[in-house]
């Protein structure tokens, strides 16, 4: 048997898919998949399983450590229950964690999802890093408010963080190694030791 065809969804149907769905949906290019990459089958094909131990405290530490740094100020910090819009591509993500800075703006016919994130994170894995540096960032780099979309490795301590320039179709990447190293972001003018972001993590 082969692969079975894969429908086109209007972003209508997607929103009322999410709405029943268990977990967490993504929308790219008229097709949904999951937070994982895998194409969506329909409610009864879902894979329930959740992000990896490391995953989830890497997210921890990082939420932690940002609204510690926000605090008072006019960013704020959301984790990965927090809907993305991108709307030059008509696309819908659920990003690991998002910094938003000034007033909050949402989709137009979607008052869950925002519109104007100042950094993106996303955590790697196997099932995710071909998406996440691929499509993702082919899809986030359009936002005209993001500055910053940072990639997490979660089995080493390793950081990239592709920053965007005067010229907005460049973004410079700059990488971060080894668990001493500390990592810049510029957006939010916040130096933190990798030892913090991967705290409680068993390293490769």
């Amino acid at each position: 048997m082969g692969e079975p065809k894969l429908r086109k969804y209007t972003a209508k149907e997607y929103l009322e898919i999410l709405e029943a769905s268990p977990i967490k949906l993504e929308f790219i290019d008229s097709q949904i998949y999951t937070k994982d990459g895998k194409p969506y089958l329909g409610n009864d094909a879902l894979n329930m399983a959740g992000a990896s131990i490391n995953h989830n405290q890497i997210s921890s530490n990082l939420v932690f450590q940002l609204k510690n740094k926000l605090k008072g100020t006019n960013c704020k910090t959301f984790a990965s229950d927090a809907k993305l819009y991108c709307a030059t591509k008509n696309s819908y993500f659920f990003p690991d964690l998002m910094v938003i800075c000034n007033n909050i703006t949402f989709a137009k016919d979607d008052v869950n999802a925002i519109t104007n994130p100042t950094i993106v994170v996303e955590i790697l894995s196997d099932s995710t890093e071909s998406v996440d540096r691929g499509t993702k960032f082919h899809h986030y780099r359009q936002l005209n408010s993001l500055q910053e979309y940072v990639l997490v490795n979660q089995n080493e301590a390793r950081i990239e963080i592709f920053v965007k320039k005067e010229d907005k179709d460049i973004m410079v990447v700059k990488c971060f190694e080894g668990i001493d190293s500390i990592c810049t972001l510029e957006s939010i003018n916040y130096n933190i030791p990798l030892n913090d972001i991967y705290e409680g993590i068993k390293l490769s």
